[in-house]
């Protein structure tokens, strides 16, 4: 029999949110305040990329471990309403993040 217990989903979920760097939720702090404009916020993803670049985060390693879909969770879990928009096939325009008072 396995010593090793298997995580439940809220386990799961802690693990995962004490694995995101705080550089990264501090960068999205620092951009949304940055941009809010008292009832919504617009923050792409490339600002994102080059403010993290700038406090030695790789955009590699952000993209791979998912750590921006992360923080849209946590943004949610505290109240915020975020769409994430990128463009389709046939658009033309930077990927971004749109955080509305719910």
């Amino acid at each position: 029999m396995a010593q090793v217990k298997a995580l439940s989903p809220d386990e799961m979920l802690t693990h995962w949110q004490q694995a995101l760097p705080d550089e990264v939720v501090e960068t999205f702090n620092n951009e949304l305040a940055k941009k809010f404009d008292g009832k919504m916020a617009i923050v792409k993803t490339a600002e994102l990329h080059k403010a993290l670049k700038q406090k030695g985060v790789s955009v590699k390693e952000v993209t791979e471990q998912n750590w921006l879909k992360q923080t849209q969770n946590l943004y949610a879990e505290q109240g915020w309403k975020v769409d994430y928009k990128s463009p389709g096939w046939d658009d033309s325009f930077d990927p971004y993040f749109r955080f509305d008072l719910k």
